[in-house]
């Protein structure tokens, strides 16, 4: 999805785009959700899914900077893929993937940010884990959508909605958390 912010630069506001640290952590997994390192790239294995190919260019970030700028963007915003599965993993399993997620984020090019994750095995996910990923300068959190019954505490916790961002940034999170929030 592409949109034109308050300064007019062109932004994808969901791209995904795996750093090196979550890749070397779900290199490291056993089960799924986990990666297999093959000649030609990685493969996905997934719970419940048939394994698909990560091809190497996929996770090249100067590579994905020069087509965002081939394709006149001059921003993207990264989000982990929830169909990864990785939120709803038990609590301990799922935080040192989010860690690694946005530790990735973090070594991004400046033309990219970041849509921080949670954890989302306990009923509501951590207050303190959101206000942690917007802390490090993600621009709002994705959810996956078996937890948008999570959207009662949002609209109960609004300082997360709150919460001061770059003016085009802010704009398309509270936009997302609107569009969550709806019945």
């Amino acid at each position: 999805m592409m949109v034109t912010g308050a300064n007019q630069d062109t932004i994808d506001v969901h791209q995904h785009l795996l750093g090196a640290p979550l890749i070397e952590a779900l290199g490291r997994r056993s089960a799924a959700p986990r990666l297999i390192s093959r000649r030609e790239g990685w493969t996905f294995r997934l719970a419940g899914e048939p394994d698909s190919i990560l091809a190497l260019e996929a996770t090249d970030a100067e590579l994905r900077r020069a087509d965002l700028e081939a394709d006149g963007i001059d921003r993207a915003l990264v989000a982990l893929s929830t169909a990864l599965g990785i939120e709803s993993l038990p609590a301990a399993e799922a935080a040192a993937l989010i860690e690694a997620h946005h530790a990735g984020l973090e070594e991004l090019p400046v033309e990219f940010r970041g849509w921080g994750a949670v954890a989302i095995a306990e009923p509501d996910p951590d207050p303190a884990a959101i206000d942690a990923a917007l802390d490090r300068g993600c621009v709002g959190i994705t959810l996956p959508a078996t937890a948008l019954s999570f959207k009662r505490r949002l609209s109960q916790e609004s300082r997360w909605i709150a919460r001061p961002r770059p003016k085009c940034w802010k704009r398309y999170f509270f936009r997302t958390m609107q569009f969550m929030m709806e019945e």
